[in-house]
């Protein structure tokens, strides 16, 4: 019989959000930023920092609700609108 893998890290998560949070674990950070289209309407995008390698709007979102990763506090309105994440603690 092979061995089960874990459910409970990162082996349980998509393959690009996992990925993302191995760079975070490396030392990248993951920024949220809001941009403004010509058309007026808005879009949040992800990269990561230093390396600046954008990151999908979708995994991005999942990598910033895992136990992975924190918010740096840096929002203007509280935790919930960081625009900064980091790899928690192991």
């Amino acid at each position: 019989m092979g061995r089960r893998r874990s459910r409970s890290g990162l082996d349980s998560l998509p393959r690009g959000v996992a990925s993302i949070i191995r760079a975070m674990q490396s030392g990248e950070r993951l920024t949220r930023t809001l941009r403004h289209k010509r058309t007026g309407e808005c879009e949040i995008t992800f990269a990561l920092e230093p390396s600046g390698k954008t990151v999908s709007r979708r995994s991005g979102e999942i990598a910033i609700r895992t136990r992975f990763v924190e918010p740096l506090q840096d929002g203007l309105f509280g935790p919930d609108t960081s625009q900064t994440y980091r790899a928690t603690a192991p």
